[in-house]
């Protein structure tokens, strides 16, 4: 989601017009009857247009004032964000509505133009188009390891990894277990 909060408050402030207009042809269209200029079988057509069209408006309404809050509080959440690296502070709770909307995808694992495989390697790509790549060490061996369905033997007895994996943003106790576990 995109922070277009000035976008929102425009179309709302467009909707709060409709509605008020159409609320003021309610009046009118009311005082047309009560002058007898208008029979009431026209009144009540016209009625039930004009309340459907309310309603109609009234739903679109609510939803762009949530939307603008939605917005208002995220914009917070992330300068609060933004102040806590800037200040190069530890981070004590996960934000799972920061991180959501801040990474698009986390790519665990490459394999480079020569073929060559590096499992450790990790990247998180930004909404924003930005990604950061990092490494992660590789795990202490104890003894040899235990050959997985997604490692390969490498022709000199040793196994190598063939895992590389690409989630996209959706689940965040996925994507926080998956983090946890690197």
């Amino acid at each position: 989601m995109s922070l277009n909060e000035n976008s929102y408050t425009k179309e709302l402030a467009k909707v709060d017009k409709k509605v008020s207009y159409i609320k003021t042809r309610l009046d009118r269209l009311l005082e047309l009857l009560l002058d007898n200029s208008i029979e009431k079988s026209e009144y009540d057509e016209k009625r039930r247009d004009l309340l459907d069209e309310l309603e109609e408006a009234d739903h679109e309404q609510q939803e762009l004032q949530s939307a603008v809050k939605n917005d208002s509080q995220l914009k917070k959440r992330l300068a609060e964000f933004k102040t806590v690296l800037e200040q190069n502070e530890v981070m004590n709770e996960f934000d799972p509505t920061v991180f959501e909307n801040m990474i698009e995808k986390i790519i665990i694992g490459e394999v480079d133009e020569q073929g060559n495989k590096n499992p450790y390697k990790i990247t998180f790509i930004f909404k924003t188009g930005y990604t950061s790549d990092t490494n992660a060490p590789p795990p202490k061996k104890a003894g040899r390891p235990s050959k997985k369905s997604n490692d390969v033997e490498n022709g000199t007895g040793e196994i190598e990894n063939n895992f590389t994996c690409s989630h996209e943003i959706g689940h965040t106790g996925v994507m926080f277990v998956m983090i946890l576990c690197l």
